[in-house]
């Protein structure tokens, strides 16, 4: 069991090294960066499009257009993309909370189990045992 718990904290502390304490806010900026450019590319493309409907002769906007256009899908794209890496990190964040609450709730059942034990009171410490047995069990099944 103290492996396990070992393990956990080892799984606990190289996510940290990987996603950094600031991670999420860095892509929640760059997202904000990328709906603000996202917005005035939109604009740019309606301007565009009023400019084509006056002059559909000149083949120069037609360019310009499809560049804007082009520029504003691959936006659309980075946006998503940044979406989803977003709801991973939060998802991480919650399998995260959740592994600490169950190692402390594992801890704390655990101490009442030796307490029930010393008193000799070895029905209550086998209920706390299988307990505690549960809790590894969820534990084990989040850091899989």
């Amino acid at each position: 069991m103290k492996k396990l718990l070992l393990l956990s904290l080892i799984g606990l502390a190289l996510s940290q090294l990987v996603f950094g304490h600031n991670g999420e806010e860095k892509l929640r900026d760059q997202l904000a960066r990328l709906q603000h450019r996202l917005l005035v590319a939109q604009g740019l493309q309606d301007s565009m499009t009023q400019l084509k409907s006056l002059d559909k002769h000149f083949d120069g906007n037609r360019c310009c257009i499809d560049e804007v256009t082009g520029g504003i899908s691959n936006m659309k794209k980075s946006e998503a993309n940044l979406t989803k890496e977003l709801e991973r990190l939060e998802h991480e964040r919650w399998r995260k909370r959740t592994i600490e609450g169950l190692q402390l709730r594992i801890e704390m059942t655990e101490r009442k189990m030796q307490t029930a034990y010393k008193k000799d009171k070895k029905q209550e410490g086998d209920n706390l045992k299988a307990h505690v047995a549960d809790l590894v069990k969820q534990l084990s099944k989040l850091l899989n």
